[in-house]
């Protein structure tokens, strides 16, 4: 499995926006790729968010994002996103694979 993981904060006023962004963007992901989002809320600092996003591999990751980010629809969506963040220095994104242990 191939995880796409992002760290940011909401700013607290913008964040019924934030979930009806959220919702939108994973209708567009459902018509290219199958995935799982996980969205995780600090319990330290409520404005401070994780998304995980969970693909079968790294490759359907890619092969898919190349015309999910040519949609004007997830362009529109993640400028909007880009407004509602407090910082976009502080947005962070990583990649992971899953490691079975036996």
């Amino acid at each position: 499995m191939f995880f796409k993981v992002y760290t940011y904060h909401v700013k607290p006023e913008r964040e019924q926006d934030f979930f009806e962004i959220q919702a939108q963007a994973e209708n567009v992901y459902s018509r290219f790729v199958e995935k799982q989002s996980l969205f995780l809320r600090s319990k330290d600092d409520n404005a401070k968010w994780m998304e995980i996003q969970i693909y079968k591999d790294e490759n359907s990751f890619n092969e898919s994002i190349k015309i999910i980010d040519q949609q004007k629809e997830i362009i529109d969506l993640y400028t909007r996103f880009m407004k509602l963040i407090i910082s976009k220095e502080e947005l962070i994104e990583e990649n992971y694979e899953q490691i079975l242990i036996t």
